[in-house]
């Protein structure tokens, strides 16, 4: 939907990879669930979404999934930051603590 796609872009900016150039097409639905591509455009590399880069992709559907849904639903992560750089950990904290959600998270950092 265009909502999704317009969250999805906005989260990528607030995770700092606004430099990224991917749309979003419907891929199909059935039984209530519905399907999303996620394509590169421009002059993207793929050497741009491996690791870091995608983990950072799929937490920015994930935020914009959740702002594009009516319900506060509580968030379970696990991880959610494992091998991503402090700028964009901390980040995705600062969008958490934006949603209207109860929000737990597991991780694995030794302090």
């Amino acid at each position: 939907t265009e909502k999704l796609k317009q969250n999805f872009i906005e989260e990528l900016k607030e995770l700092g990879k606004q430099e990224l150039q991917i749309d979003l097409v419907k891929a199909g639905s059935s039984k209530g669930k519905q399907s999303t591509k996620l394509i590169l455009k421009g002059n993207n590399k793929v050497a741009d979404i491996l690791s870091e880069g995608a983990k950072a992709i799929g937490l920015a559907l994930f935020l914009a999934e959740i702002k594009s849904s009516e319900p506060c639903n509580p968030i379970i992560l696990d991880d959610p930051v494992n091998s991503l750089d402090h700028q964009i950990a901390g980040r995705f904290a600062e969008r958490l603590l934006k949603l209207n959600n109860q929000i737990i998270i597991f991780n694995h950092i030794l302090l």
